[in-house]
């Protein structure tokens, strides 16, 4: 997993900005890290960018949408804030699920 910040569950619009600010700069120091490093243990590894934005739709959009763009077969929505309700959870993924490509799963 790509390093996140996960702000407080009620957190307001300019709080979830920040973190959502963070996370996109600690990704791109992740990934230029990850992408210098051999793989090692005789295995591939790999790296897990992190949808964030709360339960803010134009946070989540724009940062799926940037998360979409790096060439990562992987990615990850999921984390919400712990407690939000399940409507907005759902909201949320629905909007996600909507930008992010398809995972294969015979990769």
């Amino acid at each position: 997993m790509a390093f996140d910040e996960c702000p407080p569950t009620l957190a307001n619009t300019n709080t979830a900005r920040k973190a959502w600010r963070l996370t996109h700069r600690w990704l791109d120091r992740c990934v230029k890290h990850f992408d210098a490093t051999p793989d090692r243990y005789g295995y591939t590894q790999n790296l897990f960018p992190i949808v964030r934005g709360s339960v803010f739709e134009d946070l989540r959009r724009k940062s799926a949408e940037t998360i979409a763009s790096y060439d990562s077969p992987w990615k990850c929505y999921w984390r919400l804030s712990v407690g939000e309700k399940s409507d907005g959870m759902y909201r949320i993924t629905e909007l996600c699920c909507d930008i992010l490509p398809l995972i294969n799963p015979a990769i």
